[in-house]
């Protein structure tokens, strides 16, 4: 197994979706054996284990969104770290996911866009992100 670190940005995004969409382990509509091959075949995935496609999927980030906030998958964790947008947000829509194997976990955010008519998609580019604080001032 690649670790997490040894992974490309499109392979380990992709590889914290697909684990986000159904750990066969959990119940879900990507039940035992099949979870693999329903997958592929929802998702147009030609390669068994090969998760790329799914990094700038936008309807696989949209669906793992509601599927799972965190599984685990052959020694390898993905979470739904944060996410923003919808009613009463304006337009910005977001989501960011972390895939760990332990050792090193990295963080990817997907941009969309809200609309009140619409609903949101996550349709931007797919890129790495880093933790950071940022210090707040409010005025109450």
């Amino acid at each position: 197994m690649t670790s997490v670190k040894d992974m490309s940005l499109e392979e380990a995004a992709g590889t914290a979706i697909a684990i986000l969409l159904g750990d066969p382990n959990r119940k879900s509509s990507w039940t035992g054996e099949d979870w693999a091959g329903e997958l592929r075949e929802a998702y147009d995935i030609d390669e068994a284990d090969d998760w790329s496609a799914l990094s700038d999927n936008g309807s696989a980030w949209q669906e793992a969104k509601y599927e799972s906030s965190e599984d685990t998958l052959d020694n390898l964790t993905a979470k739904v770290v944060s996410e923003y947008g919808g009613e009463g947000k304006g337009d910005q829509y977001w989501m960011v996911v972390s895939l760990s194997d332990g050792e090193t976990t990295r963080y990817f955010r997907k941009d969309g866009w809200y609309a009140s008519y619409d609903g949101g998609s996550l349709d931007g580019d797919t890129y790495e992100v880093k933790p950071a604080e940022r210090l707040v001032t409010y005025y109450e």
